[in-house]
């Protein structure tokens, strides 16, 4: 079940449990539905699954630098943003990557980025906690 639908069901119980505690008068019931929310709010701003992209490196074929080899892990496409940042000469750039099913699609020299060491590539998608990591 996606986080956000999760949280969705479980505000809706803390809620239901709310009026019950109302009804009988219990505010320790009400209490408790306050810190459950609560804790929910907590525990999902900091977890869940990261973005299921594996990335690997290699050299450049054909020209210089070094490629990025985006593999998706999942049974369906997936269309990450991802943002690549270089520090050092103050570059950035950013964009889309659409990744078949059980595939992968390799960013380097030829798609106008030659990777160098110390790089960071962080990778988002709406469904998943952000991936951030340093070409090595």
């Amino acid at each position: 079940m996606p986080w956000r639908t999760w949280l969705g069901t479980t505000a809706r119980r803390a809620r239901r449990l709310s009026r019950i505690s109302h009804e009988g008068s219990s505010m320790n019931a009400h209490r408790l539905a306050v810190v459950l929310a609560s804790a929910v709010l907590v525990l999902v701003s900091g977890c869940g699954d990261s973005v299921p992209v594996v990335v690997t490196f290699r050299q450049s074929l054909v020209g210089v630098g070094i490629v990025a080899q985006f593999h998706n892990q999942t049974n369906s496409q997936l269309t990450i943003h991802v943002v690549i940042e270089n520090k050092e000469k103050d570059l950035r750039t950013e964009g889309a990557i659409n990744i078949p099913p059980n595939d992968t699609v390799e960013i380097g020299w030829l798609e106008g980025w030659m990777f160098k060491p110390g790089e960071i590539i962080t990778i988002s998608h709406p469904n998943y906690k952000r991936q951030r990591l340093v070409v090595p």
